[in-house]
């Protein structure tokens, strides 16, 4: 009788033991799930940070600013082969805001991570009067989803002359400041 007593107590013992080590092997689990979460987080960041200095390098390229500026100031004197550059970029722009959304959705970003990219920079990439035409010619490629239409939305809001009035203004604060050096020159040296 001892004995039984003996083996019970022992039995109760290595199944609470097991048990035990059955609850810190989930908590271990959970713990390294939510890291696997957060570095995923963080290399979604770093891809997305990459395109957009892509994105950014493909912009300061000489010959690419001809062709952007001229879909800006004269749209209409783009040619086929212009179109097709201006083509891949705005592709790319949205190509990153889908993704973005994918990602979003997974739950890996922020509940209006992707909206707010696209307030952030439509008006960068999609305020001109090209940009605004090929959204109107891609928009039935891109289906009657959430997604496509968050884009809409968004690009409704951006004024096709945008990107216009941005250089515009640049080029009158550079004019002001231009009179304004020279009017100190003009005073100084009487």
């Amino acid at each position: 009788m001892a004995r039984e007593s003996t083996e019970s107590r022992i039995n109760k013992w290595l199944t609470l033991g097991a048990n035990l080590g059955v609850l810190v092997g989930l908590f271990l689990l959970v713990f390294e799930l939510r890291q696997n979460a957060d570095l995923a987080i963080a290399q979604f960041r770093l891809d997305r940070s990459i395109a957009y200095d892509q994105f950014e390098q493909i912009s300061i390229d000489p010959s690419f600013a001809e062709v952007w500026s001229k879909s800006v100031l004269d749209p209409q004197a783009l040619t086929p082969a212009e179109y097709r550059i201006l083509d891949s970029y705005l592709a790319l722009r949205t190509t990153i805001w889908a993704r973005t959304y994918r990602i979003e959705q997974a739950g890996y970003a922020p509940k209006g991570d992707t909206e707010n990219d696209m307030r952030r920079y439509a008006g960068i990439w999609f305020g001109n009067s090209f940009a605004k035409a090929w959204w109107v010619n891609e928009k039935p490629k891109c289906g009657t989803g959430e997604f496509c239409a968050l884009i809409d939305s968004v690009l409704l809001e951006v004024s096709p002359d945008e990107n216009q009035r941005w250089v515009e203004s640049i080029q009158n604060s550079l004019a002001s400041e231009r009179k304004k050096a020279l009017g100190e020159y003009t005073n100084s040296t009487y």
